[in-house]
This record gives structure tokens, C-alpha cells and sequence, in this order.
């Protein structure tokens, strides 16, 4: 897709972002992917002006605060069923959304990839085979402030991937909400934040979502999902802080 936007303030992007293109890039994709993924596969070709201007909107309510302004945003590219002869070419039948998927983020996935590091692992992994006693600590206090309210404002299963430290997981989609240390065991997960700086766990203690989304924009952390359900995050902050429940000492 193309997008054309405006910068009203220099001064403040300069202070908010390390690198624009980048940033509305990664924005763009994941901000994209949830409104499609709201989408019939099959009628997005039908939607798409509507698309559109939902995600211009989207988007608007995000980078404006970084003083940037999107006037436009064009999907170039919205094939989403295939001709007979790409059908014999292919063994099997892909998902139609797939497809438009595919096609619109191809030339940005590549980018992203030829940018990454060599060497760079797949998976986080603790630095010893011990539960880490940060991860234990802050389960411990996340525990007491779940229940069935939270669940009903947020409908969100998390999963954390954080470097040197390991993984924890927080279900806000059932029950009275549960969390614990290790990967998901539910089939499904709605949104993966990954960390490579353990400090960033702070995030997660603040009550103001643009926090997160400038972490996110500034590649510190990764969000796998809707950015909107990762800012959800807030209530947790906002039950913590009612509780008068500290999430980290003054130094992990």
C-alpha cells in the first residue's frame, strides 16, 4: 500500500521517533492486518475504500500525537482470488485474506528481514534452566488483580517473550483470567509482545498506552496482533495502581 502524510511538528517526531519510515511501516502492517483480519476474506475487494479510511483513521489516532499527519493511505494490491492456472500451479488452496496479506506486505517483510541482524535467535530463552525470580516476582502480583471484570474489558490472551529472562503468558479472554510462567497452553493467542531489554517490562505498569505504542514505533519492543489490544493493557496498569500493588522494585 502507499500512504502520504504530513509532518506538522519536526521538533516533536525528531523527540518521538528514531526512524519514521520504519515506524509508520511497522504501524501501517499491524494496524492493516487487525482491520482485515475483521474482514471477510472474500468481500475485501468490495471494502476497500472503506478499509482505507479506517486505517487512515487508525493510524491518525496514533501519529498525530508524534506531531504527523496521514492524508492518504492507497492498497495498491487487493487480488485475493486466484485464476485457474495459479490454482494448478498451487497444491493447495490458501486462506483468501492470505493472499491479500501476501501481496501487500511481501516488499515490507523483506525489508524487515534484509535490516535484522545475523544470528539473531528465534526463540527467548532464560539464561540459566531456573525460573527466573523477576518473572516469578511479577506473576506473583498480577495474580491478585485478575478477575472477571478485567476479562470483560480486555478479551485478550498475551504472550511475553522477554531476552535473558523467558516467557510468561497472561489470559484475559477466560474465566476469571489467569497468568503464568512458560508459553500459553491455550491453541489460541491474540497478541505476542516480545522484548529484547528486560527493563521494557515496565510497560506493563503504566497506566498510558502511548507508552507502549512509542516503544512499539521506536522498535524496542515487537507486537505480534492488534496494537490496539496491546495498549489494552492499560486496565491491568489501572487494576494495579487501584490496588496500590507495586509490579517492580525501583530496579529489576
Amino acid at each position: 500500500f502507499k500512504k502520504e502524510y504530513n509532518i506538522d511538528d519536526p521538533i516533536l517526531v525528531s523527540n518521538s521517533l528514531n526512524d519514521i519510515t520504519i515506524s509508520l511501516k511497522s504501524l501501517a502492517r499491524s494496524t492493516l492486518i487487525s482491520l482485515l483480519s475483521k474482514t471477510d476474506g472474500m468481500k475485501i475487494e468490495q471494502h476497500i475504500y472503506t478499509i482505507e479510511l479506517s486505517l487512515k483513521n487508525e493510524l491518525n489516532y496514533f501519529v498525530r500525537k508524534w506531531g504527523i499527519d496521514i492524508a492518504k493511505v492507497n492498497i495498491v494490491q487487493t487480488k485475493i482470488i486466484s485464476t485457474a492456472e495459479e490454482n494448478q500451479h498451487n497444491q493447495a488452496s490458501l486462506h483468501p485474506a492470505l493472499n491479500v496479506f501476501t501481496k501487500i506486505f511481501a516488499g515490507i517483510m523483506q525489508q524487515q528481514q534484509q535490516q535484522q541482524p545475523p544470528n539473531v535467535p528465534t526463540t527467548v530463552k532464560s539464561s540459566n534452566n531456573s525460573t527466573s525470580p523477576v518473572l516469578q516476582l511479577l506473576v506473583q502480583r498480577l495474580k491478585p488483580v485478575l478477575n472477571e471484570e478485567l476479562v470483560r474489558q480486555i478479551k485478550t490472551i498475551y504472550q511475553f517473550n522477554i531476552a535473558t529472562l523467558g516467557q510468561f503468558y497472561l489470559d484475559l479472554k477466560n474465566d476469571h483470567g489467569s497468568c503464568d510462567i512458560g508459553p500459553c497452553p491455550l491453541p489460541s493467542i491474540d497478541v505476542t509482545i516480545t522484548l529484547s531489554n528486560p527493563e521494557d517490562l515496565r510497560l506493563l505498569s503504566t497506566t498510558d498506552s502511548n507508552e507502549l505504542v512509542q516503544a512499539y514505533l521506536n522498535q524496542r519492543i515487537t507486537i505480534d496482533g492488534s496494537l490496539q489490544d496491546a495498549m489494552n493493557l492499560k486496565y491491568v496498569a489501572d487494576a494495579l495502581r487501584r490496588d496500590n500493588i507495586l509490579l517492580f522494585s525501583p530496579t529489576i
